[in-house]
């Protein structure tokens, strides 16, 4: 006992009760066993990495490990994608491992193109704009000097000096 008359280890007797063998060995901890399993799409990357403490497996979740504490139960540590959103994880013969470089550039290529920014579709106007405004300056040219010429021809103007 510490000097608050706490129980600090050991059986419980003395001052706060006394228990025979018999009801000290019902009262010895035993820890709660948790599985944690990844659930995974249909090229077996991980989607889901999950503790039975708080869902149950279905029948295609595969079992990464078994265990008491902290870490079969809180499982949030998985950083399940990584920064350009590809799956970090894969089941492989039942097994946890993480992609490989050419699995992640393959999956991210496979990716569709990201939107425009409102910055680049700025620019992608402008620059239509600016080519837009060349074709116009271009047509103008030629219709004024086919204009010309045709007011030549009408007037029956052969030499201009």
């Amino acid at each position: 006992m510490d000097r608050n008359g706490n129980i600090v280890m050991g059986e419980f007797t003395g001052v706060t009760a006394e228990f025979t063998k018999q009801e000290n060995e019902t009262m010895k901890f035993e820890p709660t066993v948790y599985n944690v399993y990844a659930r995974v799409d249909s090229k077996n990357r991980v989607t889901k990495i999950f503790s039975t403490c708080f869902e149950q497996a279905q029948e295609t979740d595969v079992l990464i490990k078994s265990g008491s504490g902290d870490e079969f139960v809180h499982v949030g540590y998985y950083k399940l994608y990584n920064g350009n959103e590809t799956h970090r994880y894969k089941i492989e013969n039942n097994i946890l491992t993480e992609c490989s470089a050419k699995e992640i550039e393959e999956e991210f290529s496979s990716f569709p193109p990201l939107p425009e920014t409102p910055e680049q579709k700025i620019t992608k106007l402008e620059i239509e704009n600016t080519v837009l405004k060349t074709q116009q300056n271009e047509l103008d040219e030629l219709i004024l000097d086919t204009n010309y010429q045709l007011l030549l021809l009408q007037e029956n103007i052969t030499d201009i000096v």
